[in-house]
């Protein structure tokens, strides 16, 4: 379905990963062998979480039909979820926590990841099984899902079930080319937006400049609309049969970022609440670009819990 026909008030449907951030305030990041002292920790909901609150907040319904287990990490998720009015689909997995995420921030706001899985990477065929969605829903994948054998193999063979008018965005991540052989394969053909950082397309193209680097990812299916985030210059947007726009983006001074981790969280989220709204693509990539703005200059992962209403 190209991204110009979206019926609107659509929910979201997210099957992407739902983490635990420790995020730890360096003033730098440690040399191999080194202990750098940190300023502050806090444990926060993070991953995709941060996706499913930005969408929640435009007034999307949303659904995380992805896995949680029975540990203390997991139950900070679940209580994040709820508290932000989003659906959990399915039961538990007993005797598994939640995957963490060391975060190291540093001062002007970039950041370095260690990753750890958990639950989340146990979503099988049979969590899926009578998980339904209809023409108007939008479905939201990752390559972080993508990447577990068990999680790509089912999630591949659940998008061959759903509707063709379904819309759906795969955010590949650092780690989709870690997807099992043949998952890219029947995924990628199913998607229509494909929305992803600067560093992602260059290297995935091997092409510096990004207007040319969206056109290269949209080759070889009419199908699929290109978002490559492009920090505070805003975001590439290139629909098929047209060359690819940098809609600008809201420029935050230096001194203002605090942390940048999950921003592209945000801008997915939001861009597709935009969309479920019955918003046109750059209409919808201009509140994904401010919101995900606004989300850099609070301390943590994606929108702060009193965040924006």
């Amino acid at each position: 379905m190209p991204p110009s026909r979206i019926a609107p008030n659509g929910r979201l449907v997210y099957l992407g990963n739902a983490v635990v951030d420790l995020v730890l305030a360096v003033p730098r990041l440690p040399d191999p062998g080194e202990d750098v002292r940190a300023r502050a920790a806090s444990w926060v909901p993070g991953g995709g979480v941060s996706t499913m609150v930005a969408a929640a907040r435009r007034g999307m319904g949303v659904c995380y039909a992805g896995r949680t287990g029975t540990g203390p990490l997991a139950e900070l998720i679940r209580s994040r979820l709820r508290r932000e009015g989003i659906v959990l689909w399915g039961e538990p997995v007993a005797g598994q926590d939640n995957g963490v995420v060391i975060c190291l921030v540093e001062p002007d706001g970039q950041r370095a990841f260690v990753t750890t899985t958990g639950a989340e990477a146990l979503l099988e065929a049979e969590h899926l099984q009578g998980l339904a969605v209809g023409p108007t829903d939008l479905v939201a994948l990752t390559g972080y899902g993508l990447a577990h054998p068990v999680n790509g193999l089912a999630l591949a063979g659940w998008l061959a079930t759903i509707p063709d008018e379904t819309v759906v965005l795969l955010d590949p991540g650092p780690w989709v080319g870690d997807a099992g052989a043949g998952v890219l394969d029947r995924v990628l053909p199913r998607v229509d937006w494909y929305s992803c950082n600067a560093r992602e397309a260059r290297l995935a193209t091997g092409c510096a400049d990004l207007a040319v680097a969206a056109e290269r990812l949209s080759a070889g299916t009419g199908r699929v609309g290109i978002l490559v985030r492009d920090g505070e210059r805003g975001c590439w947007l290139r629909l098929p049969g047209t060359p690819a726009e940098l809609v600008a983006g809201d420029w935050v001074p230096p001194d203002g970022v605090k942390d940048t981790t999950g921003a592209g969280d945000v801008h997915a989220g939001v861009f597709l609440a935009e969309l479920a709204a019955g918003r046109g693509a750059k209409q919808a990539v201009a509140a994904a670009n401010a919101v995900a703005a606004e989300s850099i200059r609070h301390p943590g992962p994606g929108l702060p819990f009193s965040g924006l209403e």
